[in-house]
């Protein structure tokens, strides 16, 4: 799968997570107790309606992306789309006690790990510990109390834990694909070599091979009416073109062997290494 179709794969993956997201807040906000004022109640189903609309704008916009450029660009503005969504939430719910909707943070760098892979994870922690800092300070304004630096060096440190985690699991499977799509393109041309070698073979050998057929088959039915100086030659020319024809054989062995060792864990170049070395000892 290419890139281009592998990141709408995931944005679309990203939307499901989204209406999750959507239901899971529509449930929550009416059950949540001790909201400071009306105001933030509305603040938060505002919040999720954006989140709703939002998503169903990049829905749409999924379907009718035909460039990549249009891809990193969408890919781009949903991601932060999604972490002002989860900002606002952790912001609007600054008030709680105990004090734990921060824990939603932690999204931000794995969708950053998924999207960007190291650079996306790094992008989200370094987000997070921003925002961080304005939110501490809002949460003890709240709570009528000092800046919390446990708690930040807690969310931060959690954070930058999350995202070297997913950074490097993204990174590792980034790798195998790269490697799966190498493999492929390498399995494609040994067998665009390996119809080749077999059209050259049939090629080159047929020559010799003719002449040796037909050298043998005039001797076996006309021999009686052949000379001696006449059966010489058809049995020299009989043994020349054998000769030619084993070093033909011993010349594409060699030649299929150096070209397959390159991609030796090929089944192709298995067989063709194996010929070689079983056809050399008899030449």
């Amino acid at each position: 799968m290419s890139d281009f179709k592998h990141a709408l794969g995931l944005e679309q993956w990203v939307t499901y997570v989204r209406w999750i997201g959507v239901l899971l807040a529509t449930f929550l906000i009416p059950v949540r107790s001790g909201y400071p004022s009306t105001e933030v109640e509305a603040a938060a189903w505002g919040l999720t309606a954006i989140l709703a609309l939002g998503n169903l704008a990049v829905w749409g916009a999924v379907g009718r992306v035909r460039t990549e450029s249009a891809q990193q660009a969408l890919g781009r503005a949903a991601f932060a789309f999604d972490g002002l969504v989860v900002m606002g939430y952790v912001w609007l719910y600054a008030h709680e006690d105990p004090y734990l909707t921060w824990a939603v943070l932690f999204v931000l760098p794995l969708e950053g790990a998924l999207r960007y892979r190291m650079r996306g994870a790094i992008a989200a922690l370094a987000g997070v510990a921003a925002f961080f800092v304005p939110q501490t300070f809002h949460v003890a304004q709240i709570h009528s109390a000092p800046f919390d630096v446990a708690t930040y060096a807690f969310v931060v440190g959690v954070t930058a834990l999350i995202a070297a985690t997913a950074a490097t699991m993204a990174e590792g499977w980034h790798q195998r694909e790269e490697s799966h799509a190498l493999q492929s393109t390498q399995l494609a041309e040994l067998d665009r070599l390996k119809d080749r070698y077999l059209a050259v073979t049939t090629h080159e050998i047929r020559g010799p091979l003719t002449a040796i057929m037909t050298g043998v088959d005039t001797v076996r039915t006309r021999r009686a009416r052949l000379s001696e100086e006449r059966l010489d030659e058809m049995l020299n020319m009989v043994s020349q073109q054998s000769r030619q024809l084993a070093r033909l054989v011993d010349d594409l062995m060699l030649s299929a062997g150096r070209t397959c060792s390159r991609s030796s864990s090929s089944p192709f170049a298995a067989r063709s290494t194996g010929i070689a070395s079983f056809r050399s000892p008899a030449t």
